[in-house]
Order: structure tokens, then sequence, then C-alpha cells
């Protein structure tokens, strides 16, 4: 589920929360106070592609497999 930066025009307060892609737009419409901040995309998952945990060339000591 994607996390989305969000910022309440009211107080200023800035946060985080996750929600679905297909529920985004009704969280904006049923929280008019609130507006969604320009961010990069972050997912939650336990073994997401790409990550540094599954990618088989990175040593944290500085050695690798290629």
């Amino acid at each position: 589920m994607p996390k989305y930066s969000f910022r309440d025009k009211n107080t200023g307060n800035e946060f985080d929360a996750f929600v679905s892609i297909a529920e985004i737009e009704r969280f904006l419409e049923d929280n008019p106070h609130l507006e969604k901040l320009i961010s990069a995309p972050c997912f939650l998952g336990a073994n997401m592609n790409g990550g540094i945990g599954n990618n088989k060339l990175y040593d944290p000591k500085g050695k690798s497999d290629a």
C-alpha cells in the first residue's frame, strides 16, 4: 500500500498515511482540510524487488559479487 504525505491546511501539520491508490481520491474528498504533498513513491512490502536487502550485488562492507 503506498504511503502519501499530507499537510493539514488549518494547522500546517505534515504527516504520512498509508492509503490505497483506489481510495486516495475519496480520502481527500472526506478530508477537505488536507492537501497531498508531492513526494517520491514509497510502498510498504516485505520483499520489494530492487530494495537493498534483495540486491545480491550490494555488500555493506564494500565487496560485491560482480
